[in-house]
């Protein structure tokens, strides 16, 4: 099957990922891109038609293709108009937040395009028409960069706001104040990544015991409940890393739908209360060893954080990345509903 997959930032539902999954099943794929080079995120995937000035190569793609997979709501409002005036089958993957902005818009837009919509669970509410849940396709890193660094002591915490307009998103600014506090009583060193690149990004999430994904702060969406967080792309790959992940948002949204093993708290007192659990009931292993049955094959030692009743065994983020949150699971799904 010929199959074009739009995104117009590669970030988007990690499109480079889905289109190398999907290629990976013997379909014929190309992806059009309308900006790459956002947080320095890379894309390996051949054939590949980025920017604006590729736009005949692009509309000829989408002609050619049997089936459209869109990333992102902007690759349907705002890439594919100029690219054809033709309803072509397909499916849309959405995880960003455009959808917040006026879901009654989104809805019509997403009606009218009758391709199949999969969504995020923290996006599900918000949408009128026919959605089954999904998690875009998440690295997971290599057993070397998975270790605390030089031998550290401490448990190791970290959070990405992202660029500066994020933050007050990611209710950054909160999660910084309680960190202060909670690093007053307990052996931890706090690490906040500001202006790196992805790839930076994942060497360092490898190296964090507990990750903050987002404190969003309740924020008012037209039409629709009150948007309090919920996992995203950088909060799945800390979980594919083996990191404790806790993100705000309603746990609700995800049973039955993957049910990720994540924490949450919606406010900051929320936060400090349940650092301090994970803190008190979590020793740093060392210079004792563990071997994982990857770790075992490849002949590799790692350290590790010795996880006890709140951070059970059902807190295995790689398992369950691979599960729910791979290219594989991700090409089932489009395999799935693509007509």
């Amino acid at each position: 099957m010929k199959i074009a997959v739009l995104a117009y930032l590669a970030t988007y539902c990690n499109a480079p990922a889905v289109a190398a999954a999907l290629a990976a099943r013997g379909h014929e794929v190309t992806l059009c891109l309308r900006q790459r080079d956002v947080y320095g995120f890379s894309c390996a995937f051949e054939p590949t038609l980025l920017g604006a000035g590729v736009e005949a190569a692009q509309r000829d793609a989408v002609r050619r293709a049997d089936r459209l997979v869109l990333c992102g709501l902007p690759a349907l409002t705002m890439q594919l108009p100029p690219l054809t005036r033709e309803t072509k089958p397909g499916a849309i993957l959405l995880g960003d937040s455009h959808l917040l902005r006026d879901p009654a818009a989104a809805n019509a837009a997403l009606a009218a395009s009758g391709l199949a919509v999969l969504a995020m669970p923290d996006k599900l509410p918000y949408l009128t028409v026919p959605a089954r849940w999904f998690f875009p396709p998440t690295a997971i890193p290599s057993v070397e960069t998975r270790r605390n660094p030089k031998g550290e002591r401490g448990v190791v915490v970290g959070h990405s706001p992202g660029k500066a307009s994020r933050r007050a998103w990611k209710g950054t600014d909160q999660i910084v104040a309680v960190l202060g506090r909670v690093s007053e009583g307990h052996d931890i060193r706090v690490e906040i990544l500001r202006d790196a690149t992805h790839e930076q990004c994942l060497v360092r999430k490898a190296t964090y015991d507990i990750f903050i994904d987002q404190l969003c702060p309740a924020t008012s969406v037209p039409g629709g409940p009150e948007y309090r967080g919920g996992l995203g792309k950088s909060g799945l790959e800390a979980l594919a890393a083996g990191a404790t992940v806790v993100t705000s948002g309603r746990a609700e949204d995800y049973a039955g739908r993957g049910d990720p093993p994540i924490l949450f708290a919606n406010a900051p007192e929320q936060l400090e209360a349940l650092l301090e659990k994970l803190l008190k009931e979590t020793e740093k292993v060392s210079p004792q060893r563990h071997r994982g049955p990857r770790e075992e094959k490849e002949g590799k030692d790692i350290v590790v954080l010795e996880k006890t009743s709140l951070c059970s065994p059902r807190l295995c983020g790689e398992e369950w990345v691979r599960k729910n949150a791979s290219g594989a699971s991700v090409a089932d799904l489009l395999e799935e509903v693509l007509p």
